[in-house]
C-alpha cells in the first residue's frame, strides 16, 4: 500500500486545522454573544427590565437598534418626549428637561443616519399609531452626506420603509425583504467576524473569563460600567466620564484630521427627505426641537479650516434657517465657542462630557 505523499498530509492537516478554527470561532462567538445577535432573549429581558423602570448595567457592544425596537414594542404607552440621534446625543437626560424620568426616552443609536431618525418615528407610527408630544432630534452633520457609508439603519428598514412610503420620499426600500436580508447578514457575519471575536474576548476579560448574565439591574449610576437609565439616556464607564486630558487632546487632533463619516462630503444631500420628515412631524402636532452637539474645540477648528469639511457650517445655517421658518427651537451648535467649552469638557473629538450637554440645555432650554 502506497504511503500518502508528505505534501498531501500537510494539505490535509492544514484543511482540518482551518476547519476546526472556523468551527471554534463560530461556537465561541455564538456562546459568548456579547451583542445578543443570536441569543435575542437576553436583549429582550434587558429591554423589559428597562421599560419597567430599572437601570440596566453592563450593556456593551450590544445590538442597539434591536434594543430600541424592543423598547418601543414593550412600552404600553407613548412617553411625552423622545430623543433621537447618535452617540453624541445619548447623554441627553430627562433632568435637563426638568421632567420625570418616566416621561422621556432617549432612542439615540451609534452613528445614526437620517434613515434612523425616520425609522424610529416609523416604529412609533406602526406599533403605537401615536407619536410623542415632543421629539428632540440630535442632528449630526453626516446625516446630510450621501457618502457617509451608513448601512446599520437597514436593520430596521421596515419602519423606515413604512414612513418613507407614507411620506412619498425619494429613497425607498423593499421593507421586509431588505430588512430580513440585512439583519440576518449582520447576524451571520458575527459568527465569523474578527471584530466580533475581539469584542467577545474583551467582554470575557471584563467578566473575568466567565459568561455571566448579559446585564444587571442596579439602583444607581455611580458605577464604573455602561448604564442605561430609566429615561434611556446612557452612562459611559469611568474612563470616559473622567478622561485623561492629554489623551482627549490627542483624540481631538485625530478626529479633526479623520472626521467621522464626513469623507467625500462635497455637497449636502437628503435635504428634501429631512425637510419633508420635519413637516410631517409638525403636521402631527409634534413639538420638534433641534439639538446640534458641539465638537471639541480642536476638532472643530481643524474642520472649519479645511475646505473639505467646512460644509458643516452650511449645514448648521440650513438647520437654523429651517428652524426659523418652521418655528423650531434650536439648541447647541457644532461650534463649541459660544459655550466656552475646552478640552477638559470632552472625552474625544466628537463626544462631550455630560457637562457639555448640561451647559447647552441650561443656557437655552426654557
Amino acid at each position: 500500500m502506497n504511503e500518502i505523499p508528505q505534501y498531501k498530509k500537510w494539505l490535509l492537516s492544514f484543511v482540518v486545522s482551518q476547519a476546526l478554527l472556523f468551527a471554534g470561532t463560530c461556537y465561541f462567538n455564538y456562546r459568548v454573544d456579547s451583542a445578543a445577535y443570536f441569543q435575542i432573549e437576553n436583549l429582550e429581558k434587558a429591554a423589559d427590565a428597562n421599560v419597567k423602570g430599572n437601570i440596566v448595567a453592563d450593556l456593551e457592544n450590544y445590538d442597539e437598534r434591536k434594543f430600541q425596537e424592543l423598547i418601543i414594542q414593550k412600552e404600553k404607552t407613548v412617553r411625552n418626549v423622545i430623543v433621537t440621534g447618535s452617540s453624541r446625543s445619548m447623554m441627553v437626560r430627562s433632568a435637563l428637561l426638568k421632567i420625570d424620568k418616566h416621561q422621556m426616552y432617549n432612542h439615540s443609536v451609534s452613528g445614526a443616519s437620517v434613515e434612523d431618525h425616520i425609522a424610529i418615528i416609523g416604529a412609533y407610527e406602526l406599533i403605537h399609531k401615536k407619536l410623542p408630544q415632543m421629539i428632540i432630534l440630535g442632528i449630526d452633520p453626516w446625516i446630510f452626506n450621501k457618502n457617509n457609508g451608513k448601512i446599520q439603519w437597514q436593520e430596521w428598514s421596515q419602519y423606515y420603509s413604512f414612513l418613507a412610503n407614507k411620506l412619498e420620499l425619494k429613497r425607498k426600500v423593499d421593507s421586509e425583504t431588505r430588512y430580513n436580508k440585512a439583519y440576518n447578514y449582520l447576524r451571520l457575519l458575527g459568527l465569523i467576524s474578527y471584530d466580533y471575536t475581539k469584542a467577545n474576548i474583551k467582554y470575557l476579560i471584563a467578566r473575568q473569563g466567565k459568561v455571566k448574565d448579559f446585564f444587571r439591574i442596579v439602583d444607581n449610576v455611580a458605577l464604573d460600567t455602561t448604564l442605561k437609565d430609566i429615561d434611556g439616556s446612557y452612562y459611559y464607564p469611568f474612563s470616559h466620564r473622567y478622561p485623561n486630558e492629554n489623551e482627549t487632546e490627542s483624540a481631538a487632533l485625530w478626529a479633526g484630521s479623520n472626521p467621522y463619516s464626513l469623507s467625500g462630503f462635497t455637497e449636502m444631500d437628503n435635504l428634501d427627505i429631512f425637510s419633508t420628515f420635519i413637516q410631517y412631524l409638525i403636521g402631527k402636532n409634534v413639538q420638534v426641537v433641534f439639538y446640534l452637539p458641539p465638537y471639541h474645540p480642536t476638532t472643530y477648528k481643524l474642520l472649519f479650516n479645511d475646505p473639505k469639511f467646512r460644509i458643516i457650517n452650511d449645514i448648521e445655517l440650513f438647520l437654523k434657517q429651517l428652524a426659523k421658518k418652521k418655528g423650531i427651537k434650536v439648541l447647541g451648535s457644532y461650534n463649541p465657542s459660544p459655550y466656552n467649552l475646552t478640552n477638559k469638557h470632552f472625552f474625544d473629538g466628537n463626544h462631550g462630557l455630560e457637562y457639555v450637554i448640561a451647559r447647552v440645555f441650561d443656557q437655552e432650554w426654557k
